[in-house]
């Protein structure tokens, strides 16, 4: 766009010529002003660009509780990664300025590979955690068939009656089977700004409460589900309300949720 704009600004001072030497049309800058001007878009679209990538990635970190190092560092190499390509075209234009034509197209070719490896290798350190952070987890919630919790985690520091959520949660069963004559269990409710995801085993429900949704994020609480009732199979009941039993599945939330640290 910046391309675009300086172009269709400055047409006098830009021509489009065929080059032998890349076997392709370019467009090359007459003077000075096109070259500035697009230095100067370029440069203040990237600084809106990464005050957005902040604001999506460091300010979402921050608001997470426990977070571990790995993921920080997975995080910045994101960030990295998107300066790098926002500022390439910026930078390619100054350096593209004192070389040969057909080697003009050689900073931006690099710079695209620098942040190209920069992504991969971020996805590559924990694959599932950008797009589990990216649904903006709030709270890990477990209870019995009647609401009463018997496990809760938060992610992020906020007030939340769990009391209250528990008796919400037991209407909503109920509703379910009772008023809408269906056995089929709940999967997502969709409340304003909020999302609860929903996992069922037997008498138990296991709940995710989110700004967000994304199946990374369900396929993590199917993990704690299923790791959940594999440590604590013989102390689960129908009536079963005893919390302190699960006070160590915090470990559990570290393995499911991969981005967690557990002191």
């Amino acid at each position: 766009y910046s391309v675009f704009i300086t172009s269709v600004f400055v047409y006098n001072d830009v021509d489009i010529t065929w080059s032998n030497e890349v076997g392709m049309f370019v467009l090359v800058f007459q003077t000075h002003t096109p070259r500035i001007l697009f230095f100067l878009l370029a440069t203040i679209v990237g600084i809106r660009l990464i005050y957005e990538s902040y604001k999506i990635i460091f300010l979402r970190l921050k608001k997470l509780l426990n977070v571990s190092k790995t993921t920080r560092r997975q995080f910045t190499l994101l960030l990295l990664a998107a300066y790098i390509g926002i500022f390439g075209d910026a930078v390619g234009s100054v350096i593209a300025y004192f070389l040969p034509v057909q080697t003009k197209l050689l900073p931006f070719h690099i710079l695209v590979i620098i942040s190209t490896i920069l992504i991969l290798f971020a996805y590559l350190m924990a694959p599932q955690v950008p797009y589990i952070i990216a649904s903006r987890p709030i709270m890990l919630y477990v209870a019995n068939e009647d609401g009463i919790p018997i496990f809760s985690f938060k992610f992020v520091k906020i007030p939340i009656d769990e009391s209250l959520f528990g008796a919400i949660i037991a209407a909503l069963i109920q509703f379910g089977k009772h008023t809408l004559k269906t056995h089929e269990e709940i999967r997502n409710i969709r409340w304003e700004n909020l999302t609860m995801t929903f996992k069922v085993y037997e008498y138990l429900r296991f709940i995710i409460i989110s700004e967000g949704y994304h199946s990374q994020l369900y396929k993590a609480l199917e993990t704690f589900t299923e790791r959940f009732i594999k440590k604590y199979n013989d102390k689960l009941s129908p009536d079963v309300r005893d919390i302190t039993l699960f006070k160590d599945a915090v470990y559990l939330v570290k393995e499911a949720f991969p981005f967690i640290v557990i002191d």
